[in-house]
């Protein structure tokens, strides 16, 4: 909710509940899925208005610039990946917000 806690916390919360959301296997295959499959013009145009929609929501929802939300979202892309391929934590770095 807008206004609730400070920028950096409402990044967090939504990062932590991105988290337990990609717990579920099905969920992120379902998700890299419809990247993969990107290149039929239907799918494409469904993963675009939800990707610009989640940017929209994060950036509204938080007050942080598109640049920050940019980042945001490349973080959540480099954890699925991560979980895709079980890697190590130390192959999936992510540098903490400020």
């Amino acid at each position: 909710e807008p206004g609730t806690g400070s920028k950096q916390d409402r990044l967090m919360a939504m990062g932590q509940g991105y988290r337990r959301l990609m717990a579920d296997e099905n969920l992120l295959r379902c998700l890299l899925q419809g990247y993969a499959a990107a290149s039929d013009p239907q799918i494409r145009e469904h993963m675009r208005a939800i990707y610009l929609k989640n940017f929209d929501t994060v950036r509204s929802l938080t007050g942080y610039d598109g640049a920050t939300v940019a980042r945001f979202i490349a973080t959540g892309m480099l954890l699925n990946i991560g979980s895709a391929l079980d890697l190590p934590a130390e192959y999936v770095y992510t540098f903490p917000f400020s």
